[in-house]
């Protein structure tokens, strides 16, 4: 009784067809995101616009989504303003309708999706000493560091840093879909770029579990992707 109650609240929120596929995209990827690190609607959009997916639409679309669906989902301005549903079932809801229902992305697809926008933005944005730091100097002695986080690495980079691994896995790619790519982060300079992101941020113990992800999800375990830290795990 509570799906068909969120089916009707969706239903009664948008009756264009295009505005449908819009707001089920949309959606797919804040449940997807929901269990990491909430994303704002700017985000969840560039999150979407990395494939190809609704290119005509915009933050402002997002937010008006947002707006009709007042009684499930709210913007949580102690979070940069992250996108939340006011109740985990709501996120159950968005799951079944991902793994039964016609007309919406499945869980691969967005997951894929966002492994891909992931690893993009990785290759695009980070770099060396990307919070201006002028001295070697500890992360607990930056008096500034959240303001030099919020100057310096963007929220699809925060969240990237974190949680391309999250999406490996469910994102239903082969070896051969993504072995390039994680390559390219883990036996280059980036690696340590990736690791100096993850620092700042305290969240350092994200690369392990990153390493736990693709030793499992590759099968040569001392592949050109593992060997850098094979020893690690």
């Amino acid at each position: 009784q509570l799906f068909q109650l969120y089916d009707r609240v969706l239903d009664s929120a948008v009756g264009d067809p295009e505005d449908m596929s819009f707001m089920r995209t949309f959606l797919g990827i804040v449940n997807a995101a929901a269990s990491n690190r909430p994303l704002s609607a700017k985000a969840i959009v560039s999150f979407m616009h990395d494939q190809d997916m609704h290119k005509g639409h915009h933050e402002e679309h997002a937010r008006a989504v947002v707006k009709k669906l007042h009684a499930v989902l709210y913007v949580d301005d102690t979070l940069n303003t992250a996108i939340r549903a006011y109740h985990s079932s709501f996120y159950d809801f968005l799951k079944q309708k991902e793994t039964r229902a016609s007309g919406w992305n499945t869980m691969e697809t967005i997951h894929s999706c966002m492994f891909r926008k992931c690893i993009r933005t990785l290759h695009a944005e980070l770099r060396f000493n990307i919070c201006r730091i002028e001295t070697p100097v500890l992360n607990k002695d930056i008096h500034d560091l959240s303001e030099r986080i919020a100057e310096n690495i963007s929220e699809e980079l925060q969240y990237s840093s974190r949680f391309w691994s999250i999406h490996l896995k469910p994102s239903g790619l082969s070896e051969s879909d993504v072995e390039s790519d994680v390559s390219a982060l883990l036996i280059s300079t980036e690696l340590l770029f990736w690791l100096e992101s993850l620092s700042l941020q305290g969240s350092l113990a994200q690369s392990l579990l990153a390493f736990q992800t693709c030793s499992s999800f590759f099968r040569v375990r001392h592949s050109t992707v593992l060997l850098p830290y094979s020893r690690l795990i």
